[in-house]
């Protein structure tokens, strides 16, 4: 398991399973009805921020000199989205691991 701090971040996302696929579920719902969710989400600030959080871990070498910051975003978040989406279907919580675990070993490297 990769040890840098970015990538022991990425890790656990699985940590609280309920509460993390409670999370993404909710904000892709309210964004319909919220303003500032939807605004969020349309103007990128989430996709941005984890971009550039994980463009300083390849500054800091916490990722491959070759990481490309924007391909491991869409990874990650295509990750949580099928983690919400199997949670919600009955998935075990260490079927979830385990993806949790070989998508931060694909991202850290």
């Amino acid at each position: 398991m990769p040890t840098a701090a970015s990538c022991r971040l990425i890790s656990r996302v699985g940590d609280d399973l309920p509460r993390d696929r409670f999370a993404i579920r909710i904000a892709t719902t309210e964004a319909v009805g919220e303003p500032e969710i939807r605004s969020a989400f349309a103007e990128g600030t989430l996709d941005a921020d984890i971009e550039a959080h994980l463009r300083m871990a390849r500054e800091k070498g916490e990722l491959r000199d070759d990481a490309d910051p924007a391909a491991l975003r869409v990874l990650a978040f295509a990750t949580l989205h099928t983690i919400a989406i199997r949670a919600s279907a009955g998935a075990p919580s260490a079927e979830l691991r385990e993806i949790v675990r070989k998508t931060a070993s694909v991202i850290c490297g």
